[in-house]
């Protein structure tokens, strides 16, 4: 707040876990959809004669979306874990048609208000995941996971403002309990670049544009539990 447009969301989130035996545990999820509006912002337009005006700034029809998840976890030896997941993201249903308004400008001359609408309208993903868990020994363990979802940008609307495109991620880790309550953790994550062509007309980057989207992810952690 006071550097740029700020909101505030309220949402819920609810889970069940069965353990059906030793070795089978099942477990569901749910999201509830966060709306928050932003406000407290300024935006500035380069007008025809005018040139740069400032204005308050305002955004509504941003919304995280709700979401719903099952998975198993299975434990076929004693120091090993395997986990499958699909989750529901109800994109269609929370990014739609995202507004900024904009009014009180610092230059009488210029119009009252404007408002620029944004269009999203992106597609519901669902995202498939397997994670595996393992303990070479009780202060080592290590995993890895491989997750696929298809990408929720529409061509009729892709834009750089937000490139969410990538459609695999892979992940490796391991933890190292240095005692009881204190460990060390490495993680690695890779998501292959994903290539997607605009089919707007006209677009606003030019014709035929195209946006790549990709890259890795590396951290480094220090845990304590008290």
């Amino acid at each position: 707040p006071g550097s740029c447009a700020w909101g505030v969301g309220y949402g819920a989130r609810v889970g069940l876990l069965y353990t059906v035996n030793e070795v089978i545990t099942i477990g569901a999820t749910y999201n509830s959809p966060i709306r928050f509006d932003l406000s407290d912002g300024d935006i500035t337009f380069n007008l025809p004669v005018l040139g740069d005006v400032r204005y308050d700034a305002e955004i509504k029809g941003i919304e995280w979306p709700q979401e719903a998840g099952i998975g198993i976890s299975v434990t076929p030896a004693k120091r090993l874990i395997v986990s499958f997941d699909i989750v529901w993201i109800n994109w269609n249903g929370a990014l739609n048609t995202v507004t900024i308004n904009a009014t009180n400008p610092d230059n009488q001359a210029a119009p009252a208000d404007i408002s620029v609408p944004l269009k999203f309208d992106w597609r519901d993903q669902y995202v498939f995941a397997i994670g595996i868990q393992y303990m070479p020994a009780n202060s080592l363990t290590l995993r890895g996971g491989y997750n696929f979802g298809r990408n929720p940008v529409p061509a009729e609307t892709l834009t750089p403002l937000a490139p969410l495109i990538v459609e695999q991620h892979y992940t490796a880790g391991a933890a190292y309990a240095i005692t009881k309550n204190v460990d060390l953790g490495l993680s690695f994550m890779y998501a292959p670049k994903n290539q997607e062509a605009s089919s707007q007309d006209p677009t606003l980057f030019g014709p035929g544009a195209e946006e790549s989207v990709g890259g890795y992810l590396i951290d480094a952690m220090v845990n304590y539990r008290f």
